[in-house]
């Protein structure tokens, strides 16, 4: 896939190139990254994320089950409908750190939210901020 990719850049723009889209608007650049097959919408966010330097809110899979199981989305709610969902509650300012903190935590923690419940709580109890 990356191979047609780069092969598809190269006739339309005659380089491997696609930093023409650093000039581009966010939607722009999802329909351009969209328009390639095997590029999804976690793909297109996560080059919007740490490329780019654009406020927006990849989920994989961790940040998908941790959101389901803290009840943010509904249970039913796709990674798709996750993204939408949380791309618009979450503030700008947050986005890069919460998204890296979500993906750690899935990871060390096998996406178990029991620990994060518990110092959520303690923080609401009048704890130690996070």
């Amino acid at each position: 896939r990356v191979q047609a990719i780069l092969q598809l850049l190269h006739d339309e723009r005659g380089e491997c190139s696609l930093e023409h889209l650093r000039e581009a608007s966010d939607e722009a650049v999802k329909r351009v990254l969209g328009s390639y097959k095997g590029v999804g919408a976690k793909t297109i966010s996560c080059v919007l994320m740490f490329c780019l330097k654009r406020f927006d809110f990849p989920v994989d899979t961790h940040v998908w089950k941790i959101a389901l199981a803290l009840n943010w989305v509904p249970k039913a709610a796709t990674r798709d409908q996750t993204y939408e969902h949380l791309n618009a509650k979450v503030p700008d300012e947050i986005k890069y750190a919460l998204h890296v903190l979500l993906v750690k935590h899935g990871k060390v923690y096998k996406n178990d939210v029991k620990t994060l419940r518990e110092t959520l709580r303690h923080c609401e109890a009048g704890g130690e901020e996070l």
